[in-house]
């Protein structure tokens, strides 16, 4: 037997659209990602009458074309597209994004942490190492690749002082909108931890912000080689390739 279709209920998601709007209005960004996340797979579960599923969905279209030109989304994600007139492409892009939002800070960076446990059993100072990192950039800066990697390969203290470095160094470039300056940055770190799935994670993500979406689905690739299970890169990946066959994407 069909569910009845109660014409209230899409006045109900109208109205809950339009707190995601006030939502975005006062700045509060993840409280109107996540309402509309949750309203989106309210329309999809929800039976409703030709006209007013058109009138939902024009408000959807309205909104998310409103929340992609907030100076606050664009400040977290960029310049980035929704689909219209399709509610369950929308939600799943959402759902990606929402979770490349939360995982950025939280890739596991599994080295420093193990290294972390060995300084605790003997191996050399922080400060000590912190230097011979910092020397073992310079010489690859310099272009002695040879000598950076061996001049720290079994301080495994000094190695994660690198990707420590790099990797913040790297975010903070990113989140100014300097890509190139943290894409040099990831880089170095993957120099000396080639099998880090984190650092192709944050590498990627910076190609994806300057829309060399190859780039960013060839580092993904790469970061899923090392952990073939890696969930979050996963996610990443879905999220550059939907981005990279959206209309705008194409043009360029």
């Amino acid at each position: 037997m069909a569910e009845a279709v109660r014409r209230e209920d899409a006045v109900q998601i109208l109205r809950k659209l339009d707190e995601c709007r006030i939502h975005m209005k006062k700045g509060q960004l993840n409280g109107c990602l996540h309402l509309f996340r949750d309203t989106l797979e309210r329309i999809l579960r929800t039976p409703m009458i030709p006209a007013d599923e058109k009138m939902v969905r024009e408000a959807v279209n309205t909104l998310q074309h409103d929340i992609a030109d907030s100076r606050a989304f664009l400040d977290e994600f960029g310049p980035v597209s929704f689909r219209d007139n399709d509610i369950r492409t929308s939600l799943d892009f959402l759902r990606q994004m929402l979770q490349v939002q939360v995982e950025e800070m939280s890739i596991p960076l599994t080295t420093r942490q193990e290294s972390d446990e060995d300084a605790e059993e003997g191996k050399p100072a922080p400060d000590a190492s912190e230097e011979k990192a910092k020397e073992a950039l310079s010489l690859l800066e310099g272009g002695d690749e040879n000598k950076a990697s061996e001049f720290i390969r079994n301080d495994e203290v000094a190695l994660a002082m690198v990707l420590q470095i790099c990797n913040t160094a790297g975010i903070e470039y990113r989140k100014a909108g300097l890509f190139d300056r943290a894409i040099t940055e990831f880089r170095k770190a993957l120099f000396f931890h080639p099998q880090d799935e984190g650092l192709y994670y944050n590498l990627a993500r910076a190609f994806a912000e300057k829309k060399d979406w190859d780039q960013a689905e060839q580092t993904i690739l790469e970061g899923l080689k090392t952990k073939p299970d890696f969930r979050e890169g996963k996610a990443l990946l879905k999220y550059i390739r939907f981005q990279a066959t959206a209309p705008e994407a194409r043009a360029e």
